[in-house]
């Protein structure tokens, strides 16, 4: 990898990482958690192409959804952690996630996206 290519990926992620320091406090863990997830799916992905990349906004929205559900929302609340075991936290994650998995997604694989 050139040096080049080093500095600007490396400025990328500054910039990433500004970005989301520079939202919320509380929006911090869904982003980051989005991120890494996003990250750890791109090695495998970048080999589907668009659908790889679909399949990376769709992890990225579950992930966003669990600390959404688990964490967020019961804290702005002022209630304790909903039971991981519980079917409903379950079944409003994953419409969380589909949700917002699949708008992400269609943004990013879309032609007017490139």
């Amino acid at each position: 990898m050139t040096a080049v290519l080093k500095d600007a990926l490396s400025q990328a992620l500054v910039s990433v990482l500004q970005w989301i320091e520079d939202r919320p406090k509380w929006l911090h863990p869904p982003l980051y958690g989005a991120l890494f997830i996003y990250s750890l799916a791109n090695p495998v992905a970048r080999y589907l192409g668009k659908v790889g990349t679909f399949v990376q906004c769709l992890l990225a929205g579950f992930g966003y959804a669990v600390v959404l559900n688990f964490l967020i929302v019961p804290t702005l609340d002022g209630k304790p952690m909903p039971s991981l075991s519980n079917p409903s936290e379950w079944t409003s994650v994953i419409l969380i996630g589909l949700i917002g998995g699949v708008a992400l997604g269609v943004g990013m694989v879309s032609e007017d996206a490139a």
